[in-house]
């Protein structure tokens, strides 16, 4: 039996809503994990002063501002994700 699917619009409102706490959410809810998690996969990428990287699903940017501070002004990070939220505007 086949579900009736969830209208496109909604989903994307109900996302966009809770986006800008979405950090906050997953470091409370994981008691910190999460955000060791993230720190440990920036040091597995070891970002170099001068390169340029793509942050695909790059979500709210936290990972791609922190990569943007390692690879300086010689370098470039761009974030890409699905979602155009408007706290993006604030970054």
């Amino acid at each position: 039996m086949r579900s009736a699917p969830c209208p496109k619009s909604h989903h994307i409102d109900s996302f966009g809503k809770v986006a800008p706490y979405y950090d906050i959410l997953l470091d409370i809810i994981t008691i910190g994990q999460y955000a060791k998690f993230l720190k440990k996969a920036l040091e597995v990428l070891a970002p170099k002063t001068g390169e340029r990287i793509l942050d695909l699903c790059s979500g709210t940017g936290r990972v791609a501002s922190w990569m943007a501070r390692a690879v300086g002004k010689d370098g470039e990070v761009i974030g890409m994700d699905w979602g155009v939220w408007p706290f993006y505007k604030k970054m």
